[in-house]
């Protein structure tokens, strides 16, 4: 393609990087949408985001956000019960599979009980993500965007309170 990657290291100094790439005068088409504008009707009010594992958590909050949703975060299953327990209510529920302590799958089940119309999505970064919960809806790691919106559109608009 014309281009080269340079990679130069020193002891004691690190390693330094270079990309080249060749300049083109081609307009580039973008293959997705921007994110800006996405938002999907009925993608809004408070979204509980669990997840054991900063910055997927802080990512996935973000894309939220952008979709139109006020997020709450929280980095464990216990923390989510604890916040439905002290009367917190959620438009959205969207969990992490694996976490120390319970399942993302776990968690839905657990609240599903109270809360049968729960609109929930868990997460996953695990290749076999078919065996975690066939019964309920998932997204697979890492993810744009649009599957985002598209995942939770799926979902429907049902509140819990």
């Amino acid at each position: 393609m014309g281009g080269a990657l340079i990679l130069s290291s020193r002891v004691g100094e690190g390693v330094v990087a270079q990309i080249w790439l060749p300049a083109s005068g081609e307009a580039v088409a973008r293959p997705y949408p921007s994110p800006q504008g996405v938002a999907v009707e009925g993608m809004q009010g408070t979204a509980l985001l669990v997840d054991d594992e900063d910055l997927p958590r802080a990512s996935t909050a973000e894309m939220l956000k952008e979709l139109g949703y006020q997020v709450v975060e929280v980095c464990s299953s216990l923390d989510a019960l604890a916040l439905f327990d002290s009367g917190s209510s959620f438009d959205l529920l969207l969990t992490d599979h694996l976490m120390p302590g319970m399942t993302g799958a776990d968690l839905v089940r657990t609240l599903r009980r109270t809360y049968p119309q729960l609109r929930a999505l868990i997460v996953s970064g695990y290749a076999d993500v078919d065996a975690i919960a066939p019964d309920l809806p998932r997204l697979m790691k890492p993810f744009r965007h649009t599957d985002l919106a598209d995942s939770l559109a799926a979902l429907g608009s049902a509140r819990v309170a």
